[in-house]
């Protein structure tokens, strides 16, 4: 059987991870207990996921050639993921640099986000010949709101009834008022908030979109909150200790991807019914938790129990 393929599409960083103890005091010097660094962004990190979890990732995305890049696309490569760069030759890749607490496991970050980006004609021209032939392949979606551009290219191009579209919503990006009407899943952590009310932000309200999409709100290790288009649901995650935050919500949206992928290969239709639903989202908080239980950019992955048996 062939894998499911999902792409993904938005944002790489490289990574460098710290845990310390306590925050530094102004002029403070700190010997820290433990350093990582990967390639990050809520796009990659995602890919990342989902390749672990068996399924064919391809992540659509800005790298580049300079330093800082070739030791992300490195990672990527390691980690099984295909990547569609369209950086041009001047592109800087972002760093993002980030505190752990040693005993909570919280994380503080501190980056420049996407770097400006524009397609060349000759860049157009590839990316609407990959899409052409990868869109009709695809099981799954998921967009982060980075790198605008290339979601567009994403709507223009989507076969009708194609792959369904998952919107990553950690916090509002102007890019929102065109992907998420356009969205059959929307993630959102327990702080989005966009202007339209298009998110509920409690179990009682309704979306005010008429597209009836899923819409999944996480709330850390509290239970999540599922709007279907039939009614209203909360699934409680598994309760882990607390070791490491750093990407938890990436890799949530990494899992519940790979899992409508593997639904709408397997069946040969993404997910609708509140079942179907639930247990994407229930398996997703499984693969959540044991990533905040683990310390480490990648090492969950290694300490990985067999993903099949989900």
């Amino acid at each position: 059987m062939t894998q499911p393929i999902s792409l993904f599409v938005g944002l790489t960083t490289l990574d460098i991870a710290t845990r310390i103890t306590t925050f530094p005091t102004p002029n403070e010097k700190l010997t820290a207990h433990h350093q990582d660094i990967a390639a990050g962004g809520p796009a990659a990190n995602a890919a990342v996921t989902c390749a672990a979890l068996g399924g064919h990732a391809i992540l659509l995305t800005v790298i580049g050639t300079s330093p800082q890049a070739r030791i992300a696309a490195a990672d990527l490569a390691a980690h099984n993921v295909t990547v569609i760069d369209l950086a041009g030759p001047d592109h800087g890749l972002s760093v993002s640099s980030i505190l752990i607490t040693e005993h909570t496991g919280e994380r503080a970050v501190i980056s420049t986000d996407a770097q400006p980006h524009t397609l060349t004609p000759q860049m157009t021209s590839r990316l609407t010949t990959q899409l052409s032939t990868l869109l009709p392949r695809v099981h799954a979606i998921l967009i982060d709101g980075h790198h605008p551009h290339l979601a567009r290219h994403i709507l223009a191009q989507r076969p009708t009834n194609a792959a369904p579209i998952i919107v990553d919503a950690g916090r509002w990006k102007p890019a929102f008022d065109d992907l998420i009407p356009h969205a059959q899943h929307i993630i959102a952590s327990a702080d989005f908030h966009d202007p339209h009310g298009w998110v509920p932000l409690t179990p009682e309200n309704r979306t005010t979109l008429t597209t009836a999409p899923t819409i999944v709100r996480t709330h850390g290790e509290h239970p999540i909150t599922v709007w279907h288009p039939t009614t209203t649901t909360t699934i409680s995650p598994p309760g882990v200790v607390t070791r490491d935050t750093l990407g938890a919500g990436d890799v949530f949206h990494g899992a519940y991807t790979h899992f409508v992928a593997t639904h709408h290969h397997t069946h040969n239709h993404p997910p609708t019914d509140l079942a179907d639903i639930t247990a994407v989202t229930t398996n997703a908080s499984v693969i959540a938790a044991h990533r905040v239980a683990t310390v480490g950019l990648r090492s969950w992955i290694t300490q990985l129990a067999d993903p099949t048996q989900l």
